[in-house]
């Protein structure tokens, strides 16, 4: 400080204010490259866990596949929408339900967590689709592919019949009536006053579903299912599709069918 009083930084005062700088820039530094770490770990875990393309292709038979580039916009495809799509805890997921009316075929995607296998890629899940009526459905098609510790999968049966003039989206109001007519009646039976209208619901979604179809997963050698659910009945919604090709690298081995 001069003798009027003014102030001049002296050379320690200098070095700290250049110490502090260099600090709060390897603060700010530190800061983006945290940040940076944080956002390229969560788009490789969007990037590693999102799904192949496999899921969602219409790839069912030959024949079936020659029938739709034939018939192009009249081939009769629908998207059937299961109320369950997964197991509890996620490791068993359903995907993209397709089913071609005039050839029979239902086409369904499955993805899985391989810790379902004891994490090993190779071993194959078995499959079954039955019905209500005690019917069983061939398995004639089936696609596999891995990625990253995920298995997907086409699944594809045949001889399949829906009777979609049944089907939820195609009923009337005439059907408004009787689905009132069955859910009173439900209400009448109920025991308990609690549980009456969750009764009453039960009672009329069951009179009206028609046949139930259910898809069954297993471990091979094992008997007892890993995972089963109901994969289509009468009050599932379905909506009209669009065919499209499947990718070629699909149709290769047993996609070829």
């Amino acid at each position: 400080m001069d003798y009027e009083g003014k102030y001049f930084p002296d050379e320690d005062d200098g070095r700290q204010s250049k110490t502090g700088k260099t600090v709060k820039k390897i603060f700010k530094y530190l800061i983006y490259g945290i940040s940076f770490l944080v956002y390229a770990i969560l788009i490789y875990r969007i990037i590693a866990t999102s799904d192949l393309d496999l899921v969602e292709q219409m790839i069912f038979t030959s024949e079936t596949r020659a029938e739709a580039e034939r018939l192009g916009d009249d081939f009769d495809l629908y998207y059937v929408f299961p109320e369950t799509f997964m197991n509890n805890d996620a490791t068993i997921q359903i995907k993209n339900c397709y089913y071609a009316a005039a050839q029979g075929e239902y086409e369904l995607g499955i993805r899985y967590s391989s810790e379902i296998t004891g994490d090993n890629m190779e071993t194959e899940l078995l499959y079954t689709l039955t019905d209500s009526r005690d019917n069983e459905y061939p398995l004639v098609n089936r696609v596999r592919d891995t990625k990253d510790k995920y298995v997907f999968e086409r699944l594809c049966f045949s001889n399949v019949a829906f009777d979609l003039s049944e089907n939820v989206t195609n009923r009337g109001e005439d059907f408004s009536q009787e689905y009132s007519r069955l859910y009173e009646e439900g209400l009448a039976l109920a025991v308990s006053d609690a549980d009456a209208e969750d009764f009453a619901e039960d009672y009329a979604d069951s009179a009206t579903e028609g046949t139930v179809y259910t898809l069954r997963i297993y471990r091979p050698g094992t008997e007892a299912p890993i995972f089963s659910t109901e994969v289509y009945s009468n009050n599932f919604y379905i909506s009209e599709e669009k065919y499209d090709s499947p990718d070629s690298k699909y149709l290769k081995g047993a996609a070829a069918q």
